[in-house]
């Protein structure tokens, strides 16, 4: 065998053991998501959870890390979609209870590695550990008649679904013979669903490594309390619980949300002296701007 060859194999060896450990410390769905065939051209929404301690880490949160990251997702042609509470477990477990989840929709995938990657925002992750007791974090798509824009419409209160697969047509199963049954419980009571979408775990402990999320929409809280104390909704969510190993409900409520800063007003410049209509003026050069067609070629630089 000639050396050649064997240096060849054993960067390959090496190639193959550093993905592996990539593939290890990313775990397959970043891997996915990072190696997305469209990832430079289709729109996603990340979902994001955060649970803190008290309100000084919360205040911590919003002034050290979530207001500067904002401006760089606005940079990058991203926008947060919504912003709401999520610590009322109507169904589920303590750990089900989050301080804010938060929907943030980016042009690519590539615009949210982008993000992440860069030095401005790797800043950041400092001060918001510090804050965060916990978080998780997941790739969004949205279902139709879902959109990537989250528009709550007019609704006052929200609650948020859950869903983990117990196999893997447990979604189709659900969406054959269940969909419409909610639909019309919610519509009993003033609401509607919202928002859903395929969820993708990017950075979840194992117990909230969800499949699916549902938003519904009331128009007030009084509407809400009271499909979640229909004794017949919670009927319908339990003759669901064989397809899916969790199925969690959380009430939410609207929370402001950091606006992006704005791009600074530009002023008009005072015309000079040159660009001033003179009354013998000599006819423009062929190479100035041709207003006709809109193309501009660099002006001669003699006098």
């Amino acid at each position: 065998m000639n050396r050649g060859l064997i240096g060849f194999l054993a960067f390959l060896g090496v190639l193959l053991v550093g993905f592996g450990v990539a593939a290890y410390v990313l775990g397959p769905n970043m891997l996915a998501f990072v190696f997305h065939g469209d990832r430079r051209t289709e729109p996603v929404v990340i979902v994001n959870l955060v649970d803190f301690a008290d309100g000084d880490h919360a205040a911590a949160y919003t002034r050290d890390y979530e207001t500067p990251a904002v401006a760089l997702i606005a940079a990058l042609g991203g926008k947060e979609l919504w912003k709401a509470s999520a610590n009322d477990v109507v169904r589920g477990q303590l750990h089900d209870a989050w301080s804010a989840l938060d929907l943030v929709a980016y042009p690519s995938r590539a615009a949210f590695i982008e993000l992440v990657t860069s030095s401005d925002y790797r800043a950041l992750l400092g001060p918001r550990d510090a804050a965060v007791a916990r978080t998780a974090m997941f790739d969004a798509t949205p279902i139709e008649p879902s959109q990537n824009a989250f528009d709550p419409l007019a609704t006052q209160a929200q609650a948020l679904r859950f869903l983990k697969g117990a196999h893997d047509d447990s979604i189709a199963v659900y969406d054959a013979k269940w969909l419409a049954e909610d639909a019309k419980m919610l519509e009993r009571h003033g609401g509607a669903l919202l928002w859903r979408a395929r969820l993708k775990p990017l950075s979840a402990e194992p117990e909230q490594r969800f499949d699916e999320l549902l938003i519904y929409g009331f128009g007030d809280a009084e509407q809400r309390d009271a499909w979640v104390g229909d004794a017949e909704r919670e009927t319908l969510q339990t003759l669901q619980r064989r397809l899916f190993r969790r199925d969690v409900l959380v009430l939410a409520d609207g929370l402001a949300m950091v606006q992006p800063p704005s791009p600074p007003a530009e002023a008009a410049a005072p015309p000079s002296d040159s660009e001033a209509p003179a009354r013998d003026a000599p006819a423009a050069p062929s190479d100035a701007v041709d207003a006709a067609d809109g193309q501009s070629q660099p002006a001669s630089s003699d006098p």
